[in-house]
Formats: structure tokens, C-alpha cells, sequence
């Protein structure tokens, strides 16, 4: 039920990986993977997902279809859009340190309740100030 692959240099995850419908925790860090596969979308089960340490630029809308989706981290990451549908999850948080190359928060992981994420959304994701 949990998948971990840290510090490989993976760089894109199979489209199979939709196919581990029991999964609920997955947690891919400190490598190089530009891109998330729709498929992810498909791990219906998922309650925690970590993508830190990666070259991420924009999250699939897929992930909007993980219902019971608790925790998504993707802290440390040049992370340039975060898809409005995630509103949709209702218990989900968001964990980042920068969303459109800004600091979004002061600390390394905040996260963001469905609430605040509303509203950066609503602002197009920016911060109140930049990064110090």
C-alpha cells in the first residue's frame, strides 16, 4: 500500500502506475521527474502524495480524481501551476514552498487547507511579498 522511490534520478514514472489501484501512500523525492502521468489520477485510493525534490512545473488535472487525497507535497519544486480542480478534494492540503516561482509562504512546508489554496488560486496564486 505504499510505494517509495527517493534519489534515483527518476525522471518520468510509468503510465502503469495507475494500476496500483490499492496504493495510498506514494512518495517520489529528491529526483529529476518533470512531468506526473495523467495516470496518477487513477489511484483512487491515494490519501498521501509526495513529489519533493523534483523538476515539477505543472501538476495533471487527473490528480483532481483522487477523492480521498489528504496530503499532496510538493515543496521544493518549480512548481508553476497548481490545477484549480484539486478544490474539488474534500479533505485535501497542500504542502509547497513556491508556486509560480514565488514564495507563496515564509516556511519551507506550509500547507495550505482547501480554503487558502482557494484563495491564492483566486489570486493567481502570488504571494502577499516575495521571497526574502
Amino acid at each position: 500500500k505504499t510505494l517509495k522511490v527517493t534519489g534515483y534520478g527518476l525522471k518520468k514514472l510509468p503510465s502503469s502506475i495507475g494500476n496500483l489501484k490499492n496504493l495510498e501512500s506514494l512518495t517520489v523525492t529528491i529526483s529529476k521527474m518533470k512531468e506526473l502521468p495523467d495516470e496518477v489520477g487513477n489511484l483512487i485510493n491515494l490519501k498521501f502524495l509526495s513529489l519533493e525534490h523534483n523538476d515539477l512545473r505543472i501538476l495533471p488535472k487527473s490528480l483532481a480524481n483522487l477523492s480521498n487525497l489528504e496530503k499532496l507535497n510538493v515543496s521544493r519544486n518549480p512548481l508553476l501551476v497548481v490545477p484549480p480542480e484539486l478544490l474539488a478534494i474534500e479533505r485535501f492540503n497542500l504542502c509547497a514552498s513556491r508556486v509560480n516561482n514565488k514564495c507563496v509562504k515564509q516556511y519551507d512546508y506550509p500547507v495550505f487547507s482547501k480554503e487558502v489554496l482557494s484563495r491564492l488560486l483566486a489570486k493567481g496564486v502570488t504571494p502577499e511579498r516575495p521571497c526574502e
